[in-house]
């Protein structure tokens, strides 16, 4: 077995550690705490009874191990069963200043008249009080005990509460619902369960289940002073209260444990049915949801639902076995796979889109950056060539020097060609002449 320790300070911190848990859900296993703590935390059906493990063969308990009275504790609660076990006792005891009596000759008291008579006597030596008691419930519950008087009855009733007492009476199942659950008025705590009884009607046999449940006398408080009331004020309180529509119904606790409890609310268009005896001290009651519920279901003509229900199953079963369920399928797996090409092709023709876009700006730019400069250029090569132009125009001009210059080499030419042209003719009569000259000639 492995044992996880886990440690949460001072006692109140650690009962409102399990306190919390409870409520989450997440509850340790095993934990130390005081009996007042085991009585609230019971409702919530967190504390299970003890009683199997301590009289199992193999590994239980000899309560004869115990002091009678320390046994008793451990069974003293609302729910039949041990619930707790003493792990120590804390007792309690009278300290006193010893130098201090030595100094004023006081004898140390063992009857309570002594006590009082001794704590006088050091009132008036101090001028402050003499004697104390760590709990005022602990000095309560002792002062009790020394005189034999119980403060709590076997149902965890307390003799000395002035509380209100009223009777619920239910048809339905009240399982889950056990003595000492919570009584709530939308989730303020008011009271607790104190008896749960079945009560049969001999004349048509029909029975009922009368709950018992108190109000705590501090659970309601005067809006005005927010002081407790008065018992004759909050008993005429209540019965407006269920004039204008008060009525009490079963609520589930957990869902873990199954627990109910007693929820007080207004339902003011729910009509008031009063069957017991005194209905001064009676609260109507509404159904709980579960009843609701199963009356509603017992209602309904199930048989045919569920004749109409197979049915349907069966037509559908025949819709998914015709052959044009799977055409159809076919047909849509082929317009998917179309629509994912198409989508396809899309989305490239988006990008080829893009992609020109893109060089139609770079162009531009390109354009906007260079067309100043080439046109600039243009303008400067055009200049120049107006200048060549008129230098021409001065060079070839019909009177310029030299064009008549020209005209002069041109006539000289035409005469040089003139005489090869009459060379050439001699020389194709006479090839001879070339060695001797023309004739009458020198050679």
């Amino acid at each position: 077995i492995k044992v996880e320790s886990s440690a949460k300070g001072e006692m109140s911190d650690l009962e409102n550690a399990v306190t919390a848990a409870i409520k989450a859900g997440n509850m340790p296993n095993v934990t130390m705490t005081e009996a007042a703590s085991v009585v609230d935390w019971l409702p919530s059906g967190a504390v299970v009874d003890l009683t199997p493990y301590i009289e199992n063969e193999n590994y239980g308990l000899d309560l004869d191990d115990y002091y009678e009275i320390y046994i008793e504790d451990s069974r003293s609660y609302p729910q039949e069963g041990y619930y707790s076990l003493p792990l120590y006792v804390a007792c309690e005891v009278m300290y006193y200043n010893v130098t201090f009596f030595n100094e004023h000759n006081l004898t140390v008291p063992t009857t309570w008249t002594e006590f009082e008579d001794v704590c006088t006597q050091i009132a008036e030596i101090t001028g402050a009080p003499a004697g104390g008691w760590d709990e005022g419930v602990k000095c309560f519950s002792t002062l009790l005990e020394q005189k034999g008087i119980g403060y709590t009855d076997r149902e965890g009733n307390l003799l000395f509460a002035d509380d209100l007492e009223y009777t619920l009476i239910f048809d339905g199942s009240v399982s889950g619902l056990t003595v000492g659950a919570p009584v709530v008025f939308r989730g303020v705590p008011l009271g607790a369960v104190t008896n749960i009884q079945l009560q049969a009607n001999p004349r048509d046999g029909s029975v009922s289940i009368p709950v018992g449940i108190r109000i705590n006398e501090g659970a309601i408080n005067d809006a005005r002073s927010g002081e407790k009331l008065p018992e004759e004020e909050r008993i005429k309180m209540l019965a407006q209260l269920v004039q204008r529509g008060l009525r009490a119904r079963l609520q589930l606790q957990s869902l873990i444990t199954g627990q109910y409890r007693i929820e007080l609310d207004f339902s003011p268009d729910s009509l008031a049915r009063y069957r017991s005896a005194d209905p001064a001290t009676e609260i109507p009651t509404l159904p709980s949801p579960i009843d609701q519920l199963q009356r509603n279901l017992s209602a309904l003509p199930l048989k045919e639902l569920v004749t109409s229900f197979q049915g349907t199953l069966q037509r559908l079963s025949d819709i998914l076995a015709s052959p044009d369920i799977d055409r159809g399928i076919t047909q849509f797996a082929n317009t998917f796979e179309e629509a994912n090409r198409l989508l396809v092709s899309s989305r490239e023709t988006q990008r080829l889109v893009n992609q020109t876009m893109t060089n139609l700006s770079q162009a531009s730019a390109v354009a906007s950056t260079e067309l100043p400069r080439a046109l600039e250029a243009l303008t400067q090569a055009m200049d120049g060539f107006t200048a060549v132009a008129h230098s021409t125009q001065a060079l070839v001009g019909r009177d310029s020097p030299a064009v008549n210059e020209l005209r002069r080499l041109l006539r000289e030419a035409t005469a040089a060609m003139r005489s090869l042209r009459a060379l050439a003719d001699t020389l194709e009569r006479n090839p001879e002449s070339l060695l001797r000259g023309r004739s009458g000639g020198q050679r």
